[in-house]
Formats: structure tokens, sequence, C-alpha cells
């Protein structure tokens, strides 16, 4: 008797699930620098095994994904790049990813595309060194900082600003800081709405052209506002989105940032709404 597709998809589905376990464990336990060789096969055969799975069985957008994240991976695993706190930031962020377009399967729900589209382009950057071999790059990237505040329904849109925060930090050595809510009392607080704002700031070279798109590509769900630091005598000077008026009711101010992981945003997101 032939197998009904919904039974294949169900089978996918825990499978790929069980594997995505397998590959955050083991990022996780990953040695920042020099990562052992049995974990990193570990994790680059549970990914293989996801996209020869989303291939065979038509999940092309499971497995032209798990593609991106298996090709950064295998450079790894070559030795051919050295395992760092940005590139497995990035590795986690995409697992959690898959993890959502995979358990979307069942029901077709498609929030976590948007973000795939954009955690994609991150891992290809990722893995073309586009920040060492583009030409183009800002002219005082020491004092580039970048303000991050997300519109009021960006959630309600299905955006994940971990998405965003991830594509930025694949740009370069960056450092983010999580803004508090300011004078924002909770009675006031939206379950529906971020209320939080991040700094990103870059030390290092970083591609212009690549900046460009990622502002391009989030500007519908966040402002972004180029600054520079105290000491530095000009920001920056690169394209950006133009601000737009925000309704969250924040005042966001230096004094109230607190400096976070970019791995423990989704908690304060997850507290905060």
């Amino acid at each position: 008797m032939a197998i009904e597709v919904d039974e294949i998809t169900t089978v996918f589905i825990e499978e790929s699930l069980e594997g995505l376990d397998v590959m955050e464990q083991g990022l996780l336990n990953l040695d920042i620098g020099a990562a052992d060789s049995e974990v990193m096969n570990q994790i680059f055969r549970a990914a293989h095994s996801i996209k020869g799975g989303g291939a065979t069985f038509g999940f092309l957008n499971v497995s032209e994904f798990a593609h991106e994240l298996e090709t950064l991976l295998d450079q790894m695993r070559q030795g051919d790049r050295a395992v760092t706190t940005v590139a497995v930031d990035l590795m986690l962020q995409s697992v959690d990813c898959l993890r959502g377009l995979i358990a979307g399967l069942s029901d077709e729900d498609s929030t976590a595309a948007t973000q795939a589209a954009h955690l994609k382009q991150a891992l290809q950057r990722m893995v073309a060194d586009e920040t060492d071999s583009v030409p183009a790059t800002l002219s005082d990237t020491a004092a580039t900082r970048i303000r991050v505040t997300p519109q009021p329904a960006m959630l309600m849109q299905g955006v994940d600003p971990l998405a965003i925060l991830a594509a930025l930090q694949s740009l370069g050595d960056a450092t983010i800081t999580c803004l508090g809510t300011g004078d924002l009392q909770l009675a006031e607080l939206d379950p529906t709405a971020c209320h939080l704002a991040w700094l990103v700031a870059y030390d290092g070279t970083i591609s212009e052209a690549a900046l460009s798109e990622v502002l391009d590509d989030f500007s519908d769900y966040c402002d972004f506002q180029l600054e520079a630091k105290p000491d530095a005598d000009a920001t920056a000077n690169v394209p950006t989105s133009p601000a737009k008026p925000s309704n969250s009711g924040s005042n966001v101010t230096e004094s109230s940032s607190i400096r976070v992981n970019i791995d423990k945003v989704d908690d304060l997101i997850n507290l905060v709404g």
C-alpha cells in the first residue's frame, strides 16, 4: 500500500527535529577557535540529512536553507574556517529558523519564511567572506554604530528581530548592546509590540554595499540610525533608511543600555514582548 503524503511529512518532521536537537546541542558544546572534529562531523551529518530529506520529499525551502548552513559547516569541518562566536551565533539562529520551517510544514505556516530569507543571505555572505573581499568599505568603521529601533507592528508582521541582528552581525566584528525600555511602565507594555532597541557597534572593516543591502531589506520593519562614537570626528558616510516615526512610546537613552550577548536577546524579547 502506498505511503500517504501526510505520513511522509510527519516522519520527515519528527526525524528532522531530532536532527536539529543534535545540531543545537553540538553547536552549544563547540569550543571557539578549536572545535572538536567529531562534534563538527556530527553537526554536519545532521544538516546533510535534513537537506537530503527535504530535497527528496519536495520541501525545497528546507533543503535550500539547510544547504547554506551545511556549506558553512563544511568549511569549518575541513579546517578552512575558524570557529568563531559570530559564526556559532549565526548557525544557532539558523537552526531555530530551520525548526520553524520544518514545524510549519504540517500546517503550511509561512511565518519563518521571512526570517529564512534574511538568514540565508547572512550565511551566504559569511561563506563567501564578503566582508573581506568587497573593496568598497566604510571609511571610519571603528566609529560606526547603528541604532536599530523596531517598528511597533514588526512582530505582528512575522519578522524576527534576531534575523535582523544576525544579518548585521554577519557583516563584521560587531558588539551588540540591547537598549532598555526607557520610562515605559509595565502597564504600558503591549505584548504584540517589540519595545526593545539595539545598538550595533562595528570594530574593523565592513562592506558598505553589504550594509546598504541589509538596511534596505529591513527598512519596512525597523528604523536604522547611523551614529558616531563620542570621540569620533564624523559619522561614517553610508546610505541609510530614513527614520520613521515610532508610536511605541519608548524613549531610549544611552544610560538605559544593557550589554548582552546576541544569544540572550531572544529571552529578553519573550519577557518584554
